[in-house]
């Protein structure tokens, strides 16, 4: 049980450091690169109606342009509309908001900044830089166990890779 809730503030930690740092991503965004009406806000000052779905594509183009991993570009993309649904949640003027706009728009937007990246991997005959989760030593397990399991000399050659 301890151990649960010092994994859960550890998580919430992490959460909020990706948001700080989306957040600081997004008002270089907005300096650098917004529209005029947008230049002098930082994100949390920026006011709700100039907040829309072109401005958060356009977050996720300059995004693309800056990272060079994808995961990080979709964690930042995917921490700001959160962030305003939570700052204005009571603002039902704001175009944005949840009972105004379904999310599909926002889902094509993260899923066309995947598209992008892995286009460019292709182009570029490299490999898409994405982040992978940490194995730990239960997944290495059930790994050579299968690899085991399969019984071919294949299997066993790249058992034998993981187990040293």
């Amino acid at each position: 049980m301890e151990l649960q809730s010092v994994a859960l503030q550890r998580t919430g930690a992490r959460t909020e450091q990706q948001r700080r740092t989306a957040k600081k991503h997004f008002s270089q965004f907005i300096q650098e690169h917004g529209e005029e009406k947008v230049r002098g806000f930082s994100c949390d000052s920026i006011p709700p109606l100039n907040v829309t779905p072109q401005l958060i594509g356009c977050f996720g183009s300059y995004l693309f342009m800056k990272m060079d991993k994808v995961s990080a570009a979709q964690s930042y993309l995917s921490q700001i509309k959160p962030y305003f649904d939570t700052k204005w949640q009571d603002n039902v003027e704001w175009i944005l908001h949840p009972s105004r706009f379904n999310d599909k728009w926002y889902s094509d937007i993260r899923s066309g900044v995947r598209r992008m990246y892995i286009n460019r991997a292709i182009a570029e005959g490299s490999a898409l830089v994405d982040q992978a989760p940490p194995m730990y030593r239960d997944s290495l397990r059930q790994i050579c166990a299968m690899l085991a399991a399969n019984n071919t000399s294949t299997s066993l050659r790249e058992r034998d890779l993981l187990v040293t």
